[in-house]
């Protein structure tokens, strides 16, 4: 058993950046986003940088065997910055491709000069790019650990070449080493990265949705309240839902029976008006704000929301208030949509709990 749960949490680790698959991909825009980012920034930089070596290999300094290293660096770095500011870097698998392609260059580049062109002295720079490029991006811990693995045995295979003597065994033990060493960090740094962002989501989730009933919560209905401030002309409904006898509800038959009766009503509530237009704003009221839509369809809407209420024996009390922001003012129409519910409410108790019929859009 306990070998099992090692062993997935080895593949995680490897796979998902220690998040399970779903978790992985409710974070990949979050990715897209750093990986853009960060992909247009470095290839910008590594492209100023390649361009002044190429500029400073014309000058007396030594640098002359490198010149067509730098050029053709130079070119396929603009490339990937051109490729990163165009409208494709919106592709999830087009960015990891560009990605690799990038951190293949700057391998590649640290081969040749390190290696390659310079088969006397030690590879500095492949160590210092192994060490460093794999942590700039996130990606899948075991597709970088493969662009590490392919990358020291291609340099290991050219030191063995170009290279003889103490010269060689140094490379290609620090090769072994710090390859090693830059699959663990990196896999590591991967882990950590994925869960802050899930972290995030998470912490972003709780403080706007009601986890109970899945709906929208209070702060997203005072964050939607405030965009209304600086709109100068638009058609606004704001309905209130009190659901009648929760409390009851909660004392004869327990807090789980009222749990189940709120997330049915919340259902039913978005069902009809859309989970992105319905909050939670109390223990048992809700409110959706809706934005021009007629009063005939708002009415049928709630109609069919009281009907399959019914067949549950809920019921709920409905106050809604209607008008234009050219000409009122948001809080007053919270204000009367919350006075009429409560109109509503208390003729639902003087009837038995019998559903008034009547306009709930009236102004």
């Amino acid at each position: 058993m306990k070998k099992d749960k090692l062993s997935k949490r080895f593949i995680k680790a490897l796979c998902n950046g220690g998040l399970e698959k779903n978790e992985y991909n409710e974070i990949k825009a979050d990715v897209l986003k750093e990986n853009v980012r960060n992909l247009k920034a470095f290839s910008i930089l590594a492209t100023v940088f390649l361009f002044a070596m190429f500029m400073i290999s014309f000058l007396p300094v030594g640098l002359e065997g490198f010149r067509y290293v730098y050029l053709a660096s130079s070119i396929l770095s603009i490339l990937i910055v051109v490729f990163s500011w165009t409208k494709l870097n919106k592709s999830f698998n087009l960015i990891r491709v560009s990605v690799y392609l990038f951190i293949s260059l700057l391998f590649t580049f640290a081969i040749i000069i390190g290696a390659a062109l310079n088969p006397d002295q030690q590879c500095v720079t492949f160590i210092a790019f192994m060490l460093t490029a794999p942590l700039l991006f996130i990606d899948s811990p075991l597709r970088m650990i493969g662009c590490i693995v392919i990358s020291t045995l291609s340099f290991i295979v050219v030191v063995i070449f170009k290279k003889t003597g103490t010269t060689m065994a140094i490379d290609i033990i620090d090769g072994v080493i710090f390859g090693t060493i830059s699959c663990i960090v990196s896999t590591l740094t991967m882990n950590v990265k994925c869960r802050r962002y899930m972290f995030e989501r998470k912490a972003a989730l709780f403080s706007t949705v009601d986890l109970l009933t899945n709906t929208q919560n209070r702060n997203s209905f005072e964050t939607r309240l405030e965009s209304y401030y600086h709109v100068i002309d638009k058609d606004i409904v704001l309905i209130y839902f009190d659901v009648n006898g929760l409390h009851e509800l909660n004392n004869t038959k327990g807090h789980n029976a009222g749990d189940e009766m709120l997330k049915y009503i919340a259902s039913a509530i978005k069902d009809e008006f859309g989970q992105e237009n319905v909050y939670r704003v109390g223990g048992d009221e809700f409110i959706v704000a809706l934005e021009e839509k007629s009063s005939k369809k708002i009415n049928n809407s709630i109609n069919t929301i009281h009907k399959k209420l019914e067949l549950k024996d809920y019921y709920v009390s409905v106050g809604a208030a209607n008008g234009n922001l050219k000409n009122d003012n948001i809080n007053e129409l919270v204000t009367k949509a919350d006075r009429n519910m409560y109109e509503s409410k208390r003729r639902f108790y003087e009837e038995h709990k019998k559903i008034p019929s009547r306009d709930y859009t009236k102004r």
